[in-house]
């Protein structure tokens, strides 16, 4: 999204790689990355929960994914209020790979858990509401028991990936300055894994 002034969000997010624009941004993360990205394209967007015959139980705490999805909220929220020029919503950018590498990055921690965004496919730009991330990890708020056991909070202690889960015909994506970052919602991992 060229020509988009960024400035930092918070000190917590920064850490984890979040950067915040006046126009409701958030852009790619710092160098400070808590994980080495890992550069495969063509994971997957279904659901799965590690363990048999996917993958290995990450042990992790399911109260850390609530928290980190409570904070993700927090934080996106707190940005927005902080640019009361802006009517955009928060939003979290994952460009494309000029390389042609499909990267992970480590987006937030909390004790067990360590939250990544991968790329499906290294030519996509893809910009998501924060929010949008936050209701992958636990169903959203005041989630039903069918919403958070459809989510990654659903996978319980092990642990899992989906696709981020949005609504394609929510104002914040149909917008016409949505539109005019030749942007999409698609093509995103979210992984809870164990934190190192």
């Amino acid at each position: 999204m060229p020509g988009l002034a960024r400035t930092l969000i918070s000190a917590a997010l920064v850490l984890v790689g979040y950067m915040y624009s006046p126009s409701g941004v958030l852009a790619s993360p710092t160098a400070t990355m808590l994980l080495a990205p890992r550069q495969a394209c063509g994971e997957g967007t279904q659901h799965l929960c590690y363990g048999q015959p996917d993958g290995t139980p990450q042990n992790i705490d399911p109260e850390d994914v609530t928290y980190l999805a409570s904070k993700i909220r927090f934080e996106a929220r707190k940005a927005a209020s902080a640019n009361p020029d802006s009517t955009l919503p928060v939003y979290f950018n994952m460009p494309a790979n000029a390389e042609f590498q499909c990267e992970e990055w480590s987006i937030q921690r909390e004790a067990s858990v360590l939250i990544l965004v991968k790329h499906t496919s290294a030519r996509l730009n893809s910009t998501v509401l924060a929010l949008d991330i936050a209701n992958t990890l636990d169903g959203g708020e005041n989630a039903t028991d069918e919403q958070r056991a459809k989510s990654l909070l659903g996978c319980g202690t092990n642990g899992g990936q989906m696709g981020l889960v949005f609504d394609a015909s929510n104002p914040a994506y149909t917008g016409e300055t949505y539109k005019s970052w030749k942007t999409t919602p698609s093509g995103l991992v979210i992984k809870v894994v164990r934190a190192p």
